[in-house]
């Protein structure tokens, strides 16, 4: 068996009584447990609600980096989904709602606490990836932890 890491953890395989899946969803909720990845802050709560961030631009610390394509409110799994354009190669990225740092209803902007270089650098996304795949959201979710509040 080919040797893998989770979690920074070398593993060999699953152990007696272990599934993958269930390793999975063990991983999922303690990072939703953990941190605050996946939770918009205190202070944004209301404006998450307040309507649809569709259409909004995303803006790093560094300038802008694409238009929000869909977004969830809901609690411990909230996340934008951003087109980059051409930008990235018209990659989509699904960013954790606790990177977002701010929200400007006035100018249709929401501002996140990383670079262009640190978005660029996340997992890609593809269409099946948010649709219940527990594997990518810990993943994406290991990538966004240290930008989270």
């Amino acid at each position: 068996m080919v040797p893998r890491r989770q979690n920074g953890v070398r593993m060999e395989g699953p152990k007696i009584g272990y599934s993958s899946s269930n390793i999975r969803r063990h991983t999922i909720k303690e990072t939703n447990l953990m941190s605050n990845t996946w939770n918009y802050r205190t202070d944004l709560v209301s404006q998450v609600g307040a309507g649809s961030l569709d259409g909004y631009d995303v803006v790093a610390t560094d300038g802008s980096i694409g238009t929000i394509d869909e977004h969830s409110a809901d609690a411990a799994s909230g996340y934008l989904v951003v087109d980059t354009g051409f930008w990235i190669f018209g990659k989509k990225r699904l960013i954790p709602a606790g990177v977002v740092k701010s929200i400007d209803r006035g100018g249709e902007k929401v501002h996140v606490s990383m670079t262009k270089d640190e978005v660029k650098a996340a997992p890609d996304l593809d269409d099946t990836d948010r649709d219940g795949d527990d594997w990518y959201r810990t993943s994406a979710g290991n990538y966004y932890d240290p930008f989270a509040w």
